[in-house]
């Protein structure tokens, strides 16, 4: 934000490490018609979601809530990892919850969230991202047994799974989520109809409450007899690690593991 605060000293607003004042403080500044964007960790929205609920949400206030550092933090260690704010949030009335999977998905999803009459969290990780934009092809799923929806940046995951479904004679299409809440229940009807057995969902996050919860929902209100695996971080604290990758080998939260999962 640096440089932004630098050409727009008045339009920037450093609150120090006081989250449920930053989150009052943008309600404040939407009840007055002021278009606020709150950017904070996601493991430090945590301490200001009575704030979010009560002095946001509840008055539905168009205020946009950009959550740096969402899902593992490897480097940073338990108090860093941004994995509980999907669950967090997801009950609360009236908030949409989004995550991009590159950049310009960053860019659009922040122009619609700025256009809408209420609240939004936009959740994004750590570390670099892709420029390019490359839609997904997700029409053709007819001779397709399993879906596959991400949350995020995990084409590379989505790839890998994929191809090693392929491997054992399974069909998969790629979905990229983009919501977390609400899910895309249109489309998770189509594909249910059409023959999709199983629904993997893949975020970095937990699991427990998390967008695969959601998505496990919306069949369960339906009763549509869909089998749902869930990709993500477990109900446990996750601990500090060298990198990402030896978090996910130790809980499972691979390519090869969750085909495993979805071949049974």
């Amino acid at each position: 934000m640096a440089g932004f605060q630098k050409e727009f000293p008045s339009r920037f607003h450093d609150v120090g490490i006081c989250e449920e004042h930053q989150m009052t403080f943008a309600a404040g500044m939407a009840a007055a018609g002021l278009r606020p964007v709150v950017a904070v960790y996601s493991t430090f929205a945590q301490r200001a979601v009575d704030a979010v609920i009560h002095d946001i949400a509840l008055q539905k206030l168009p205020v946009l809530i950009c959550l740096d550092r969402a899902g593992a933090v490897p480097g940073d260690g338990a108090t860093h990892h941004g994995i509980y704010d999907i669950a967090l949030l997801r009950c609360v009335p009236g908030l949409t919850i989004m995550q991009p999977r590159d950049a310009e998905g960053l860019r659009e999803m922040m122009g619609m969230a700025l256009g809408m009459d209420g609240p939004a969290v936009i959740r994004y990780p750590r570390g670099e991202c892709k420029i390019k934009n490359e839609k997904l092809k997700i029409e053709n799923y007819s001779n397709a047994e399993v879906a596959v929806w991400t949350l995020g940046p995990e084409d590379e995951f989505a790839g890998k799974l994929t191809g090693l479904l392929e491997e054992k004679g399974i069909g998969s299409v790629h979905v990229d989520a983009k919501f977390a809440k609400p899910v895309n229940g249109e489309l998770l009807e189509k594909q249910a109809a059409a023959g999709i057995k199983v629904f993997v969902t893949v975020e970095d996050g937990t699991v427990c409450g998390g967008f695969g919860s959601a998505v496990e929902e919306f069949f369960a209100e339906r009763g549509i007899a869909a089998r749902v695996v869930k990709a993500g971080w477990p109900d446990e604290f996750i601990p500090h690690a060298t990198c990402r990758g030896d978090l996910a080998e130790r809980y499972g939260f691979t390519p090869e593991k969750v085909a495993e999962r979805v071949a049974e």
